[in-house]
């Protein structure tokens, strides 16, 4: 897999990004020490699902509802790169559905590139969403199509694929995480985002990647993505 690098044009446009990203490093590792006591409770059906933060690419304007990230309203053509189809639930505690959770998503393109963060407008692909939202079902479950995105690197650090998450709901605290995919393992041992996220929830946001046949939730997604992913997500402390 080819890892994108910033560009130092990129990288100059970010402003004060860049002691952002350090300043969030700093904080995500004093932070994960006390996630990694709440999100996982010996005894409970499902253990509440690791959180990382938001990171520095948050999107900076408004996350519009749609289930496929992958075209552009007003636009002919797909985005670039290779479709993914991505289904999952959102739990409580006891391993019940929450119905009317707001799930957020965010990622970087197929180059590496971020909507929010620094890369300038006309090196982002015009077809391609970036960030959507979804509300879950009566079931708890959430769908988006999806690129898979690319690994890059900033500065000496490499990250593994990734896709944000954010889940929200009023009868819980928001979580947010990430979702990474099974094939990446030797990009992981490289990102110490990943590495510092405490081990007995780790491979809890790993997931194989499948042929979209195997998912009848899918099925109405179309036939032009080879590639399907679940991630279900427990938010398991009550607001």
């Amino acid at each position: 897999m080819t890892i994108h690098r910033k560009t130092e044009d990129a990288q100059a446009s970010d402003g004060g990004n860049a002691i952002h990203r350090r300043a969030w490093l700093k904080a995500t590792a004093a932070s994960l020490a006390t996630l990694a006591a709440n999100t996982a409770i010996a005894g409970r059906p499902c253990a509440t699902t690791v959180g990382n933060g938001d990171g520095p690419f948050y999107p900076d304007t408004e996350i519009p509802p749609a289930l496929d990230l992958t075209r552009t309203p007003g636009r002919s053509g797909r985005a670039t790169g290779q479709p993914l189809l991505i289904v999952g639930r959102v739990l409580d505690a006891d391993c019940r559905p929450v119905k009317g959770a707001r799930v957020e998503i965010w990622q970087a393109d197929d180059r590496g590139r971020y909507h929010t963060g620094g890369d300038k407008p006309e090196r982002l692909d015009p077809a391609f969403r970036y960030f959507a939202h979804a509300i879950t079902d009566d079931a708890g479950q959430y769908r988006f199509k999806t690129l898979l995105p690319a690994a890059y690197q900033v500065g000496r650090s490499t990250r593994a694929p990734h896709i944000h998450y954010k889940v929200k709901h009023p009868d819980f605290r928001t979580l947010s995480t990430e979702l990474y995919f099974e094939p990446h393992g030797d990009i992981r041992r490289q990102d110490g985002i990943f590495q510092m996220i405490p081990e007995h929830g780790r491979e809890r946001l790993i997931v194989p990647l499948v042929a979209p046949a195997t998912m009848t939730e899918l099925a109405d997604l179309g036939h032009e993505a080879d590639q399907a992913c679940r991630f279900d997500i427990t938010i398991g402390t009550r607001a």
